[in-house]
């Protein structure tokens, strides 16, 4: 996989990640989750999401250890860092019922850009 630079991410992009526990894995971002909440605090974020469904196989995007693994799209530019994963259970989303139990990774936007203007 080659990086070549940073790119925008939009729902329906195709990605890949490669990640310390579950190695390569490539998906599609499937929704913008509004109300992602950090664990033990109060703190809310926006996040794209990978989704695959609980077949019972424990075949998942992303897994502890991952986090913080970058995400990149088709062309090798890095679209997003991997924030978090739903960890031991599947989960219901609130707003997307009909999905049933599924797996999530949290793809926090990748956006670099400002750092220039604090150096």
């Amino acid at each position: 996989m080659l990086i070549t630079w940073e790119g925008e991410s939009k729902i329906g992009d195709r990605v890949a990640k490669v990640g310390r526990t579950t190695g390569t894995a490539k998906d599609q971002l499937k929704f913008r989750l509004a109300d992602v909440r950090f664990t033990q605090t109060e703190e809310f974020t926006s996040d794209y999401c990978v989704m695959r469904a609980d077949d019972g196989k424990g075949d998942r995007f992303s897994n502890l250890g991952d986090s913080g693994g970058i995400v990149v799209n088709t062309t090798g530019e890095v679209v997003g860092i991997i924030l978090a994963e739903t960890v031991g259970q599947s989960k219901i989303i609130k707003g997307h019922e009909n999905l049933r139990k599924v797996w999530l990774t949290y793809v926090t936007p990748w956006t670099c850009r400002w750092i220039g203007s604090i150096l």
